[in-house]
């Protein structure tokens, strides 16, 4: 490291941190933005030189005052989480420059969202459950069993999309037979017809019917409901102490002039 830098880095430690050597998010971001330093070289600075961290920006530790939950908000940071509905640090703090910290500060705090990997190395995950519903949705004829699920829904996408049973395996990595047995159990169980072979002067194909995309389109529509009832549901039993922010009424003294 450059010592110069350094010793900038430890005298602005010591300015703003209190008495028990302790300084706030806020101001060792300020110190890395004052400096033009990476946020993770202070944190490392500040950590070897016994400076502890507190009060969490983003209020994932220490005693940030919070507010309301904010759904703009919220949908917004969902862009950035990753499957497991995490986001970064570093994309939270972006998302601030919008909203403002307080907004996404407290809407983070009551939401599902986690923050992983902190700018100033403080923390890169943390243990808390987080917990999430998952969803299965297929429709079953009680005398055959399974008629349509995720994957002979995607399989009639692909044929549609692609123009060959050949094509789809190929896609998906599967043999041909695998891929006709699908269609032919789902052609067996609904007695309708989904897909039609196609003949060409140099080769042939394959496309699925009208009834075929109907059919589709309605499998998806009800999975989606289903997917976002349980969500919906979900949020409302185990996430139920969380606040919402209550949407402004009126006219502001900007707009009436």
């Amino acid at each position: 490291m450059d010592k110069v830098t350094d010793d900038k880095v430890k005298n602005l430690l010591s300015k703003y941190s209190n008495k028990r050597g302790r300084i706030n998010c806020s101001k060792t971001l300020g110190i890395a933005k004052l400096l033009n330093i990476s946020p993770g070289k202070v944190g490392k600075i500040a950590s070897l030189s016994g400076y502890k961290i507190e009060n969490c920006e983003l209020a994932q530790f220490g005693a940030r005052k919070t507010g309301q939950f904010n759904q703009k908000v919220y949908d917004s940071l969902k862009k950035y989480t990753d499957q497991n509905n995490r986001i970064k640090c570093s994309d939270a703090l972006n998302a601030a420059k919008e909203y403002g910290i307080f907004k996404v500060r407290s809407t983070i705090k009551n939401s599902d969202i986690d923050v992983i990997y902190c700018l100033l190395g403080c923390f890169k995950e943390k243990k808390r459950l987080r917990l999430k519903v998952q969803t299965k949705v297929w429709l079953e004829n009680k005398d055959v069993g399974i008629v349509m699920g995720k994957g002979k829904a995607e399989i009639l996408e692909l044929i549609d999309k692609k123009g060959s049973i050949a094509a789809v395996a190929r896609e998906l990595g599967v043999s041909y037979k695998k891929v006709w047995n699908h269609i032919r159990t789902l052609e067996n169980n609904t007695n309708k017809q989904y897909v039609i072979a196609t003949k060409g002067r140099k080769s042939g194909g394959s496309i699925i019917t009208d009834e075929a995309k109907e059919f589709i389109r309605k499998f998806k529509k009800l999975k989606k409901e289903v997917e976002e009832f349980a969500d919906m549901r979900f949020m409302e039993m185990f996430y139920a102490d969380r606040t919402f922010e209550k949407p402004k009424r009126g006219i502001s003294k900007n707009e009436k002039r």
